[in-house]
C-alpha cells in the first residue's frame, strides 16, 4: 500500500505543477517555446549576419555592437514569447551567443568572397567550429564585452 500511496501523491503532485504552470505566466508553455525557438533562431541570424556586415564593412568596429545586439536578441525573444521570466533569458543568452557565431561568419564568408573563394552551404556549415575558436581567442576587451552582451540579454529577458 505504501508504494501505490506514494505513486498517488507523485501523481498529484505532477498534476499541481501543470495546473500552476498553465495558469502562471512566468513559464514558457510548448507553443511559446516554439515561438522563442523560432523567432530567436531568425533573429539570431539575421543580427549576426548585420553585425558582421557593419564590422566587416566600417573601418571603425565598435566593440559596443557586442551589448547592443545581445538586447536586440533578448526584445525579439521577449516580444515573440509575450512572457519575461528565467526561462525566456535563458534563451536569449543562447541565441545571442549564436548571433556572435553567425557575425564571425559571416565576416569569413565575406572575406572569402573578396579573394574569389565561393565556399558553398558546406563551407558555411564548416566555418561554425573557427568561428567558436575565434571568438575566445579574440581579445580579452572583446571576450568582456561579448560577456557584457550576454548579460544583458539575460536581463532583458528576465
Amino acid at each position: 500500500m505504501a508504494l501505490k500511496d506514494k505513486y498517488e501523491n507523485y501523481k498529484q503532485r505532477k498534476e499541481a505543477q501543470r495546473y500552476f504552470r498553465s495558469n502562471n505566466d512566468q513559464f514558457l508553455d510548448s507553443s511559446q517555446w516554439m515561438k522563442v525557438i523560432l523567432y530567436g533562431l531568425l533573429a539570431s541570424i539575421g543580427i549576426g549576419v548585420v553585425l558582421g556586415l557593419v564590422i566587416y564593412y566600417t573601418p571603425i568596429t565598435s566593440l559596443w555592437f557586442y551589448i547592443i545586439t545581445g538586447y536586440l536578441v533578448a526584445m525579439a525573444i521577449t516580444k515573440a514569447s509575450g512572457v519575461q521570466c528565467q526561462q525566456a533569458g535563458y534563451a536569449s543568452v543562447v541565441f545571442t551567443f549564436l548571433s556572435y557565431v553567425f557575425s564571425i561568419m559571416t565576416m569569413y564568408v565575406l572575406g572569402y568572397a573578396s579573394i574569389g573563394f565561393n565556399i558553398g552551404l558546406t563551407g558555411i556549415i564548416s566555418l561554425i567550429w573557427p568561428s567558436i575558436k575565434y571568438m575566445f581567442t579574440s581579445s580579452i576587451i572583446s571576450i568582456i564585452l561579448m560577456i557584457v552582451g550576454l548579460y544583458e540579454a539575460y536581463m532583458v529577458s528576465k
